[in-house]
């Protein structure tokens, strides 16, 4: 017990360990901060701002104490006799206060501000998600005795010697129904696209995968539905 109060004396009196773990934790605050901030959150991100949001307050606790006579040398000055308020102390409240007030009442410049830095980050998500129109539906059903394995096989290859060579083609997803059926789900930027496709996808199916799948009903089998672009997900 003895040694860890000298321990714990010892990194309080440490100024410069103080200090540099105060602008260590200041840099992994801020920069988490602004990622939650413009939409980019994860458990990682979260926990790591938890935990050295934490860490900088324990060792602000150790810069007060370490350096409370020279704060009260910088917040107050004599004058006649008197102690007021320093010129340093009333310019750094009066910064703090304009923008603790302006981010937590909302007002306009603020909001510009922060809304600005966020639509920035966004800008080259959204321009790299090109919009789509049109969502194919094609159930299909597993041959017995195929595996699993087999099916996920059939999604990495189609997906590369087929999709991906599409004009149009913006993205897939495979659902499983139950333990015999599944589903295509395809995404299109147009529905001329996905129409051009659809005997194209028929026939490849049909010809290298009839051994594991079959269509439920080959002649009317896919369904195309139309996305309404002002109510697409932004």
């Amino acid at each position: 017990m003895y040694n860890l109060t000298i321990t714990y004396k010892k990194i309080m009196k440490n100024k410069n360990l103080v200090s540099l773990n105060i602008g260590l934790s200041f840099l992994v605050i801020a920069v988490s901060g602004i990622i939650m901030y413009i939409g980019q959150k994860n458990h990682a991100v979260e926990t790591l701002h938890i935990l050295f949001g934490l860490i900088f307050l324990s060792f602000i606790g150790f810069h007060i104490k370490n350096n409370w006579g020279s704060l009260k040398k910088y917040s107050f000055r004599s004058a006649d006799g008197q102690k007021k308020w320093s010129r340093e102390i009333i310019v750094g409240l009066i910064i703090f206060s304009i923008f603790f007030v302006g981010g937590a009442f909302k007002i306009p410049l603020f909001e510009t501000i922060a809304h600005g830095v966020k639509k920035l980050a966004n800008t080259e998500k959204r321009n790299d998600n090109p919009k789509y129109e049109v969502v194919e539906w094609i159930p299909f059903i597993i041959k017995k005795g195929t595996t699993e394995e087999q099916i996920l096989k059939y999604s990495q290859n189609i997906q590369k010697e087929f999709f991906q060579k599409q004009a149009g083609f913006f993205k897939r997803d495979l659902l499983k129904q139950n333990d015999s059926t599944f589903v295509e789900v395809i995404y299109w930027k147009t529905k001329e696209e996905a129409q051009k496709t659809k005997e194209l996808l028929h026939t490849e199916i049909n010809t290298s995968y009839s051994d594991i799948i079959r269509f439920q009903e080959p002649k009317n089998t896919t369904t195309f539905f139309s996305i309404n672009p002002t109510s697409r997900s932004k």
